[in-house]
């Protein structure tokens, strides 16, 4: 799984090369990639956890304007699927 996120790393193979998040557009295609991932999983019920988790540590790295586009983002797709 973690090799269809970052690919292995040609120089020491089994290993996970990092990843560079320095662009808007890395962000994306990270995002994308995760997505692939985790949208192609066999348990979907856990996507749920995943999104917790992962926004347990928003408020240390975002600010309050972020957090409020996602949520927005986040509340637009809820009354979509409404």
């Amino acid at each position: 799984m973690a090799d269809a996120l970052f690919g292995e790393d040609e120089k020491q193979p089994n290993t996970v090369s990092k990843v560079s998040l320095t662009s808007e557009k890395e962000y994306k295609a990270y995002g994308e990639n995760v997505g692939k991932v985790l949208y192609s999983g066999s348990f979907p019920v856990r996507i749920e956890a995943f999104y917790k988790e992962m926004s347990k540590d928003l408020p240390q790295h975002c600010d309050s304007k972020q957090i409020k586009k996602i949520a927005d983002h986040l509340q637009s797709m809820y009354n979509t699927k409404l």
